[in-house]
């Protein structure tokens, strides 16, 4: 049943699953991309990116507006929003149990910070407040530019390959170190047989 299900859904519907595997892909297939407007700066690193952004981005708040315009529009993508997608999965199922969205694991890595509160928490409250707060002050922003400018390489850095001539050395001690421990092995035996 599944099975015809998604086969039928795959006949008729706008479908992506197989097209979308990068951000290069969406540039391709001309969708809007949508994530929270502090995480540009780690896209505008790419310049075919950055200007494709100009034009193309949807800045997503807190809200699951993105994700329904995602699900039911299929003219965008969603960039980190893989928690709102589990706490509300049941929204974003078609009449046969279908997932109308499509999880892509891409090479782009965000550093998140996720915390996890039970309805109620006495510290929630703060929690929630500060980090707006740093959010909204720009140390977010400052955080990502550094960890960005820390992670350029510059031009002066040479690679450098691990060949056998560097292991030269430790061979050479292994064996000596096995020679002489075959040699007291062999003394000891004829010395005290």
């Amino acid at each position: 049943m599944v099975y015809k299900c998604n086969f039928t859904y795959f006949l008729v519907g706008e479908n992506y699953d197989d097209d979308l595997k990068s951000l290069e892909d969406v540039m391709e297939h001309n969708l809007k991309i949508g994530f929270p407007p502090h995480l540009m700066i780690i896209f505008r690193q790419e310049k075919r990116l950055g200007e494709y952004l100009k034009t193309h981005f949807v800045p997503c708040d807190f809200s699951y507006t993105c994700l329904n315009r995602t699900a039911f529009s299929r003219d965008m993508v969603v960039l980190k929003a893989n928690v709102k997608v589990l706490i509300e999965f049941h929204t974003y199922l078609d009449q046969s149990g279908r997932w109308l969205l499509e999880k892509l694991v891409g090479r782009d890595v965000i550093l998140t910070f996720s915390s996890i509160f039970i309805p109620g928490h006495p510290l929630f409250p703060l929690v929630n407040h500060q980090t707006l707060n740093l959010m909204a002050h720009g140390f977010l922003k400052k955080m990502v530019e550094r960890y960005l400018k820390s992670n350029k390489i510059t031009k002066d850095v040479v690679d450098n390959y691990l060949t056998l001539y560097h292991l030269k050395l430790p061979f050479i001690a292994l064996i000596v170190g096995l020679c002489s421990g075959l040699f007291i092995f062999l003394y000891e035996l004829i010395k005290f047989h």
